[in-house]
């Protein structure tokens, strides 16, 4: 087995008070999530902001899946992204919102 990827550095530098990106990698992988600070001022998670949230959670999930899963990566993501929606319309709900979700990006 070789290397695909070799890390040397990162760099993250905060557009806001909210640190809403991540990146993930092993021996087979690399991601990076570039969270987008909402324009709505809705802010419904224990997170800094909801990006912040969207990005940690995909970051948990991409990691649990891409290491203990041989899924093709469009699989990953749906059963990720139905866990996170169910999720936020929880975080949703729970705030006392009705009408259509506007979900972080």
């Amino acid at each position: 087995m070789f290397l695909i990827f070799r890390i040397i550095e990162t760099l993250c530098e905060r557009g806001n008070l909210a640190l809403e990106d991540r990146i993930g990698w092993s021996d087979n992988f690399m991601f990076i999530i570039d969270g987008a600070s909402g324009l709505n001022g809705l802010h419904l998670t224990d997170f800094p902001s909801d990006a912040a949230w969207l990005a940690e959670k995909l970051s948990q999930g991409l990691k649990e899946h891409l290491l203990h899963t041989e899924l093709p990566l469009s699989q990953i993501l749906y059963q990720i992204a139905g866990t996170l929606k169910a999720e936020y319309n929880n975080c949703f709900a729970q705030h006392g919102r009705s009408g259509a979700v506007d979900y972080p990006s």
